[in-house]
């Protein structure tokens, strides 16, 4: 399957292009006199381009296969075929959208059926061919140079490229390429993304620009730049409201573009010349054309064009309000307007897409700039640098609803976001607090995550289709040979822009972390998804998806975490045999927990302390006194009971706040032993997939990733009525604030009963809050309640938790998904029976049967409490899975008779002599029973729906301990 990504496959690529061999040769041959391509209108009509290139000026691949002695029928054939190209190329500078796919037989050019194609290692990425002769020295005239090429615009023009044999950057896909510059007078395509740069000084030769070298025209389009903010209307592009609302009065009917839509060619043919209609369009075309040429001219003009007027206020302004800058509203409006008619949605097309493919010096060297760490971070000239992307965002051709030329809008996508993944962090920075602000709207930011998780999906079903896409698992990888998707560079462009809005998103909760979960990869095979984990790793490859792990879904992170738990368990009882047989140890591959039901607490304290280093080994819990075998549910029962007595309020340990069910660390609790066990407690409950009754709230687990945790918000999950008192103590500005507030720079805590301050600073009890000091106040107030009072209560904890779950497979997970994964899906309602009904499997028994209809009927008239017993009763827990009710799977086993009527001693055959109502009685309608290990319930016939609930209720409500008697 072809990929639309390769640069092989790419609408602007030629299989026809000349090697740089053969370029050396035509140039030979061929006269330097320039060559004007000729292309056919839509009407049949030749008519120049408007382009005219020399062979010196086509565009040369990084990487080919060089012919070994070319004779004159392959110089014929170069010929015709830079012809072919020349017109390809001024095709796409000019009619983007009226390319046609062009082929013709060549030898040596790269493809994805050549398994060499994705085989390269990177970076750096170097030419496997030998080098080729070098070609004719460069004219030293430089006036019959630019005349050969007088029809390209100014920033297109050629410059001296760097030293030869240097390793350079694209700006696109960030990927390291080795070029003999020596040889490269003219543009130059980039082996990896493919796209076009005009000479080899676009490349990023070095981190820091040589002032020497550059041109006369980039030292003035630098000043420009720098003085933008002084004179913005003289020297760069600004769209006007004016402008939007002359292409909205130009714009046809809603009737006129329905009739369109239905068919294109119809309606052009009925548009009479000079006509209304025609004169409207024509019109339109005029002012679409001439706004786009120049918004699409340089990146300047991209990041100014929509920037708000300066104020007259000559204070400095905080960066956090350059957000401010960016009109969003003119941006979308303009858009709107150029896609409010048929060919301004191919204008724009047209012009972004030639933009992409081949930005020009001007834009190259402020891309160059903005990879120098050494250069000058200036408010105004970080405006220009990073709205572009923005303003590019924003284009409705790389929403996933357009449905225009798809290959297109593909090849788009991935260079918008190849161009601003490879920004410098600063700028990255930008980005991230610009869709975290409150002023970027949710709906905004969620369009963004969405345009780039369709983009991630395609790519991940394009590799999926293919033979070794994925495919980790049907033989051993080496380091050079990893499967396909690890090379694609969009893929990588794309997740790092993913990872960006995901930054945002961490500092701002606009959406939930399942809006970044991309569902392709439930797709691929666990064992793919595996390897792609050991790759990550091992960091055999620059890019794993385990390396953006907003991308993959709850279940994914799952079952890496299972693995990697096993992995971990595997090796403890792999090294407890191998002692075993060299005499060190007599150490069981397993831990075996002993508990009593009456001792719980403190045999389990106990047994964790001394078995430190065995903890990680596989859970077999026993309780004394009961016959039940661990399988998995009596594990599930002791972590539940474990938890439960570990936070009661008798215990003294947790604060429990009754109306938002949560619990939270006593600054007066001493018990550093016990906080230590709890921490311990939830690391094994993690990695032995066991949900708890553990009420932490979600700062709880942000401080146990490492998150600072010191904000007024953070306060307000945990303390709602303290957090508003103290918003209002920063509001309020009446003349009598010390008066009301009449409090001191003291925090304090309730040591079982007694209340206990502490001062927040030296000699706090006698520093008063002021209006001027009150911002200080609330700030130490918050790290106080959240860090400072319980810190070495949470250090115990976190010592405990790191000791089990400090894993690579857990940092996969943010605060939320720990959550998730501790407590379960959480539900305050009734479970619906039909979602019920659809997990659950049955054994003996058919959906139709009686006793089945009435286990439902009685489910159903269960109340909320009663329900979770239940769950309790079949599974060990009454919590739902983290990956919901859909992961939890229930079977309904029919009981079978005893051993007494199976087998023919005298007692069975005593026992058939009784009568039918006594064998009814003793192998029908019998006490539910449950094997948790398996989720499983085992019911015996019944002959009534008040018999079964009698009786289920009966075993819901009394049973506990694991035994037959």
């Amino acid at each position: 399957m072809l990929d639309p990504l390769d640069p092989s496959c790419l609408t602007d690529h030629n299989h026809s292009e000349l090697a740089t061999g053969e370029i050396q040769q035509e140039a030979v041959q061929q006269p330097t006199t320039p060559t004007t391509p000729i292309r056919r209108s839509r009407t049949g009509n030749r008519r120049s381009i408007g382009l005219t290139l020399s062979p010196k000026s086509s565009v040369v691949p990084v990487d080919c296969n060089l012919p070994a002695n070319p004779s004159h029928s392959k110089l014929s054939v170069s010929a015709s075929s830079f012809k072919r190209r020349s017109l390809n190329l001024a095709n796409l500078l000019r009619h983007p959208t009226s390319m046609r796919n062009q082929s013709s037989s060549t030898t040596g050019h790269r493809s994805p059926t050549n398994p060499e194609h994705y085989r390269q290692p990177f970076p750096p990425v170097t030419p496997i061919h030998p080098t080729p002769p070098p070609l004719p020295s460069r004219p030293t005239n430089l006036k019959s140079s630019s005349s050969a090429r007088k029809s390209l615009p100014p920033n297109l023009q050629l410059r001296p490229g760097p030293p030869p044999e240097s390793p350079v950057t694209c700006p696109c896909c960030s990927r390291s390429i080795t070029l003999d510059h020596s040889r490269l007078s003219q543009p130059a395509r980039c082996p990896t993304c493919a796209i076009i740069w005009d000479s080899p000084d676009s490349f990023l030769v070095s981190p820091k620009i040589d002032q020497s070298t550059r041109s006369d025209e980039d030292r003035l389009y630098t000043s420009q730049t720098s003085t933008a903010s002084e004179h913005p209307a003289s020297s760069i592009l600004t769209i006007t409201e004016e402008q939007v609302a002359q292409l909205h009065s130009l714009s046809l009917s809603h009737e006129q573009l329905e009739s369109f839509e239905r068919d294109p060619s119809a309606f052009l043919a009925s548009v009479s010349p000079n006509s209304a209609l025609d004169r409207l369009i024509k019109e339109f075309d005029r002012l679409a054309l001439e706004l786009l040429t120049k918004l699409f001219s340089s990146i300047a003009n991209l990041s100014t064009a929509f920037l708000a007027k300066p104020t007259t206020d000559k204070q400095p302004k905080p960066r956090h309000q350059a957000h401010q800058a960016v009109q969003i509203e003119l941006v979308n409006s303009f858009f709107q307007a150029i896609c409010g008619r048929p060919t301004g949605r191919d204008i724009l097309l047209s012009q972004l897409y030639g933009f992409l493919n081949r930005p020009g010096t001007q834009s190259v060297s402020i891309l160059a700039s903005l990879k120098s760490p050494n250069e000058p971070q200036q408010t105004v000239d970080d405006l220009i640098q990073w709205v572009w992307a923005i303003v590019l965002l924003q284009c409705p051709i790389l929403s996933p609803s357009c449905k225009i030329a798809p290959q297109k809008r593909l090849v788009i996508t991935a260079r918008t976001l190849g161009l601003i993944s490879s920004l410098p962090n600063r700028l990255h920075h930008r980005l991230v607090s610009f869709y975290s602000h409150p002023s970027c709207p949710t709906k905004l930011f969620a369009e963004k995550v969405e345009l780039v998780n369709v983009f991630i999906s395609d790519r991940i079903r394009h590799f999926l289709q293919l033979p070794d896409g994925f495919g980790a698992g049907l033989e051993p990888q080496s380091v050079h040979h990893l499967p396909k998707y690890m090379y694609d560079w969009s893929l990588l462009a794309s997740s790092r822009m993913m990872a960006l809005l995901c930054g945002s998103n961490l500092q701002s909760r606009k959406l939930p972390p399942t809006s970044f979960y991309n569902v392709s990869t439930d797709l691929i095979q666990p064992i793919d998804l595996v390897y792609d984990f050991e790759c990550w790793e091992s960091r055999k490859s620059s890019y794993t998806l385990c390396g953006y792990p907003c991308l993959l879904s709850m279940s994914s992170k799952i079952s890496l975490l299972t693995y990697d738990g096993k992995r971990q368990m595997g090796l403890e009882a792999r090294q407890a045999f191998i002692d075993s047989l060299l005499g060190r140890s007599l150490a069981p591959p397993v831990l075996p927990l002993s508990i009593r039901r009456s001792h719980l607490v403190e045999d389990s304290l106990r047994q964790i302390a001394s078995s430190q280093s065995e903890l990680k080994k596989l859970l077999k819990i026993t309780f004394v006194d009961e016959e039940g075998v661990d399988g998995g549910g009596l594990k599930k029962e002791w972590f539940l009971l474990l938890i439960r007595q570990l936070v009661a309020p008798e215990y003294g340990m947790f604060l429990h706040d009754q109306d938002q069910h949560q619990i939270w660390f006593n600054p007066a609790s001493q018990e550093l032993e016990e906080f230590k066990l709890i921490g311990t407690v939830l690391g094994l409950a993690i990695y032995n997939r066991a949900t708890l009754d553990f009420g932490l709230p979600l700062i709880g687990y942000r401080k146990l990733l490492g998150f600072s945790v010191n904000r007024l918000s953070d306060l307000a999950t945990l303390k709602p009525e303290v957090a508003k008192s103290l918003r209002w103590l920063l509001e309020y500005d009446g003349d009598d604030f010390e008066e009301i507030c009449s409090r001191n720079f003291v925090g304090d805590y309730d040591a079982y009963g007694t209340v206990v301050e502490v001062p927040l600073i030296p000699n706090g009890e006698n520093i008063p809050v002021t209006k001027s000091n009150r911002a200080e106040f609330v700030k130490l107030y918050c790290d106080y309640i959240l860090n400072k009072s319980i810190e070495k209560q949470f250090q115990a904890f976190s010592e405990g938790f790191n000791s089990i779950a400090a894993g690579n497979g857990l940092s996969l997970f943010q605060p939320e998904e720990i959550e998730l994964l501790v407590i379960g899906s959480t539900y305050d309602s009734k479970l619906a029976i039909e979602d019920l009904k659809a997990i659950t499997h049955y054994e003996g028994f058919q959906p139709t049967d009686l006793t089945i209809q009435y286990f439902w009927i009685v489910v159903e008239n269960f109340g909320f409490e009663d329900q979770k017993k239940l769950l309790r009763f079949i599974t060990g827990t009454d919590r739902i899975p983290a990956t919901g009710i859909s992961g939890l799977n229930l079977k309904i086993t029919r009981s079978v008779r005893s051993s007494l009527d199976s087998n023919p001693t005298n007692n069975n055959r005593r026992r058939r002599h009784l009568s039918n109502q006594l064998r009814s009685m003793a192998f029908n309608e019998r006490l539910p029973e449950s094997h948790t290990c398996f989720n499983q319930l085992i019911l015996s016939d019944f002959s009534s729906v008040q018999s079964l609930d009698q009786k289920l209720r009966l075993a819901i409500n009394e049973s506990q301990g694991f035994g037959l008697n």
